[in-house]
């Protein structure tokens, strides 16, 4: 059996201030949610990576000032996703998976029962500013700073999706600074909201079907020219026609059930 040391009161204090900072951020978001997205972001800042124990639901009762069954449902959730590993006996440790995706909103497949979303695990192969305007400069305003994200989501080891991530550099540093190999398994989304200094409004999505292209087309394991679907995803920044973010996912043919889900 481990031995619960105290965790580092340097840790707890970082939490309790990145708590505060999600929750200024978070809107209306529920309790248990901010505490998850907190641990979240100290996870994906490096403050715990895999193998390490968090500290024990008191400690995050205290340092929080949540109730012990706001932690659990956060703990449990984390568990659930995958991200937290918890031990009888001995306590909760980030578990050795950092490539899955935590709360995926938009890359959305049914298992077999028609309820139980598949899991998502990513990776970034590549990442860079565009030198042309695309279909993406309608969305942002002249002066943004367009760093691009292209990455390949793996979905229950059946299928990939290339998905093409953009967002303002400028507004979102922290994201930009990220190298490709720290961003595989990051919910983007969670660390724009963490980072956003401006209200989110609201979600807008169009699917259409294509030719895929030859370098898509490779990504996602299927010939050239194959019919896929495109999705076109804006999340816009509130009372703006200004996005906070803008991407594009490219979904091969499957047998599996494809939802959306509402964006908190």
């Amino acid at each position: 059996m481990k031995t619960k040391t105290p965790v580092d009161p340097a840790k707890l204090r970082n939490l309790a201030q990145a708590m505060q900072h999600v929750a200024k951020n978070g809107g209306t978001l529920v309790k248990h949610t901010l505490l998850r997205l907190t641990i979240l972001s100290s996870i994906h800042a490096g403050n715990w990576i895999a193998g390490d124990r968090l500290p024990t639901e008191t400690e995050l009762a205290d340092a929080t000032g949540l109730s012990m069954g706001t932690v659990q449902r956060a703990l449990r959730d984390l568990t659930e996703a995958g991200v937290v590993r918890r031990q009888q006996g001995s306590g909760s440790f980030v578990a050795n998976a950092p490539h899955r995706i935590d709360d995926v909103a938009h890359c959305c497949f049914l298992d077999d029962d028609g309820r139980t979303l598949l899991p998502v695990f990513s990776e970034v192969v590549e990442r860079k500013v565009p030198r042309r305007k695309g279909s993406w400069s309608q969305h942002f305003s002249a002066r943004a700073r367009i760093i691009q994200l292209n990455r390949v989501l793996t979905v229950n080891d059946e299928l990939e999706v290339f998905n093409r991530f953009y967002f303002d550099g400028d507004r979102f540093t922290g994201l930009a600074s990220r190298s490709a190999a720290e961003l595989g398994g990051t919910n983007f989304k969670t660390l724009l909201a963490l980072e956003a200094q401006v209200p989110p409004g609201g979600v807008s999505q169009t699917m259409t079907l294509i030719s895929a292209p030859r370098d898509i087309a490779q990504h996602i394991g299927v010939p050239a020219g194959s019919l896929v679907a495109q999705m076109d995803i804006v999340r816009h920044i509130a009372a703006s026609n200004e996005a906070l973010y803008y991407q594009q996912m490219f979904i091969p043919p499957t047998i599996r059930r494809f939802v959306t889900q509402e964006v908190p």
